[in-house]
């Protein structure tokens, strides 16, 4: 019966791809040229698409354009973990992405020389509330998104190149080439998710010229990568993902299931041109098979190990996402979820900059958090770099060291999996963190992701990312395990008091059983009541008693207090909102 739904599903996902297909080709709805648009957004891959589900769910006009004629089919992401799954939860797209991965889960084998040292099944990998690791290309998720936002009545206009903007402090006009066709758009806000060459940054004099010089002496570092998409006449499982180390580097194969073509990997340590026949030449050095034969490729690249930031992520009415805030090295693997967190983080906070309800500086912590999880990912990445970007005799040693170490202690997909798991996606650190609190656990202090924990809300079986999912925040007052009529009396005040921002926060009591709610005069069928009967959320944030937890918009807690006074409250969502100032 699961895999009957598993199967279910997937066509049901197979199908919504396919009429989001279908849509593009249709001609698009008359657009005004010189319309006044809210926001536009260059770029309609991983970022600009998260960004543009974001702002539909907000209601705040926008418009997508990409000088691509279709989302991309040159990708070389083929996976993501829980981190990017949470953040998708926010939108409601954790199942679509489910759907639209690789099914069966495949299997990764990691060989050493002829020796398997170690085998990894993605379907077996735990689930804290989603898998570790998830099978899905790039490409897959670009149209799961894609087809989410026409779902949703909007559309990207594909074939539309951004030539240039002008900006002031009222708006920003851009020009545009639609198919042969120059056009002006009209916006309040530009975001540019186009890439690394982003001309959006670019235009606003963001690049930073260190990472010019860095990227050109990266281009002349003499460790090279090649990454290609092709047919390869072997008869290895196409439900198995390859690894293959020697002494001089390692291979990898993966079957990508939507371009019907094998994604390989390579390293080269000589640094040759990006060619089909010098990947054939290595695939059968590393992997043994010698008689493979590399045919039809979809493209050939070269790997680069650079890592820079612009100079900002925002100037003036222009904001970076993305490749166009910061590019990561190819063998990092962050590129594609430091997109999406960049777009829910900047989505909310633009949203409501544009609704005129945010604080003055709300939007600046966009800048200061994600900068400081691109540099945290730097950090943590900085080894690695320093080792893959050794050449001649050093790098000669360091990948007998690995073979030799990988044969005996450990694998390098197991170093590789724990050093990603070490990486800080939180915002400890934020001016949006506050926290006065003895009962936080490791996991849920604030500036962390909210986690799941089973409960029932109206009435009906539900659980907390569930009930978190949407475009606002949630107050959650938490009326502890023993709660009492002065604790009840303070949360109902608490409430009251926010009572201005229940467009952008709704209050949720959250009660140990059904007899509590009912004596603090709540119904159980109310869908503003949680009953955490299991106390599995009074565990999962360690509450004994009564708290205040606050949820962004975004799925981070911001704020976490024992202090049940409105006055405190009230100072604590001045940094984030307008209204709560005056």
């Amino acid at each position: 019966m699961e895999e009957m739904t598993k199967k279910a599903d997937g066509m049901m996902q197979e199908n919504m791809i396919n009429r989001a297909d279908e849509a593009r080709i249709q001609d698009y709805p008359d657009v005004e040229p010189s319309s006044h648009h809210t926001v536009l957004i260059a770029g309609g891959g991983v970022g600009g698409l998260t960004l543009a589900n974001d702002l539909a769910l907000r209601g705040v006009p926008f418009r997508v354009i990409d000088p691509l004629p279709e989302p991309v089919r040159d990708s070389r992401a083929h996976g993501f973990g829980a981190r990017t799954l949470l953040a998708l939860d926010k939108l409601g797209l954790v199942e679509s992405m489910l759907a639209a991965a690789k099914q069966p889960p495949p299997v990764l084998r990691e060989y050493f020389g002829r020796t398997l040292v170690g085998e990894l099944d993605l379907g077996a990998v735990p689930r804290d509330p989603y898998p570790a690791m998830l099978a899905i290309f790039q490409q897959r998720v670009v149209r799961v998104l894609e087809a989410a936002l026409i779902e949703r009545g909007h559309r990207v206009e594909w074939s539309t190149r951004l030539m240039s903007f002008e900006m002031d402090e009222k708006g920003v006009v851009a020009t545009v080439d639609r198919g042969g066709s120059v056009e002006t758009i009209k916006a309040r806000w530009i975001v540019g998710a186009d890439g690394s060459m982003s001309v959006v940054r670019k235009t606003l004099g963001l690049d930073d010229p260190n990472a010019v010089k860095a990227s050109g002496e990266a281009s002349r570092s003499l460790l090279r990568g090649l990454l290609c998409e092709c047919d390869a006449d072997w008869k290895l499982s196409r439900d198995v993902w390859w690894l293959w180390q020697e002494r001089d580097g390692f291979a990898g194969a993966e079957y990508n299931d939507f371009t019907n073509k094998w994604h390989l990997q390579v390293i080269d340590l000589e640094g040759t041109q990006a060619t089909l026949e010098r990947m054939e030449v290595l695939l059968r050095k590393r992997s043994g098979i010698h008689t493979v034969h590399l045919s039809n490729p979809a493209w050939v690249h070269q790997a680069t190990f650079s890592q820079h930031a612009a100079t900002r992520f925002l100037a003036g009415r222009g904001a970076l996402l993305g490749d166009a805030a910061h590019t990561f090295s190819s063998v990092a693997g962050q590129g594609l979820h430091f997109a999406i967190e960049d777009a829910l983080n900047l989505g909310w906070k633009l949203a409501l900059t544009i609704a005129g309800a945010a604080s003055p500086s709300l939007l600046q912590t966009y800048e200061t958090e994600r900068r400081e999880r691109f540099d945290n990912a730097i950090e943590k990445t900085r080894w690695t770099k320093r080792f893959l970007t050794l050449h001649g005799m050093a790098a000669k040693v360091f990948w007998a060291l690995l073979y030799f170490m990988g044969r005996r202690f450990r694998s390098i997909s197991s170093i590789a999996l724990k050093q990603a798991e070490k990486l800080d996606m939180n915002y400890p650190r934020s001016p949006l963190s506050r926290q006065d609190s003895t009962q936080m656990t490791p996991h849920t202090r604030a500036g962390m992701h909210a986690p799941d924990a089973p409960c029932r809300i109206g009435g009906r079986p539900s659980r907390l990312l569930e009930i978190l999912r949407g475009p606002k925040a949630d107050l959650l007052l938490f009326a502890g395990l023993s709660p009492t009529p002065e604790a009840i009396r303070a949360l109902q005040v608490l409430e009251e008091s926010v009572a201005s921002l229940q467009e952008h926060v709704r209050v949720r009591y959250v009660f140990p059983s059904q007899a509590y709610a009912s004596d603090a005069g709540m119904s159980v069928d109310d869908p503003q009541v949680i009953v955490d009967g299991l106390e599995k959320l009074h565990a999962v944030f360690g509450i004994e008693r009564p708290e205040i937890v606050y949820v962004r918009p975004d799925g981070y807690i911001g704020l976490r207090t024992e202090n049940l006074d409105a006055r405190s409250l009230s100072y604590y969502f001045k940094l984030i909102y307008a209204v709560a100032g005056r």
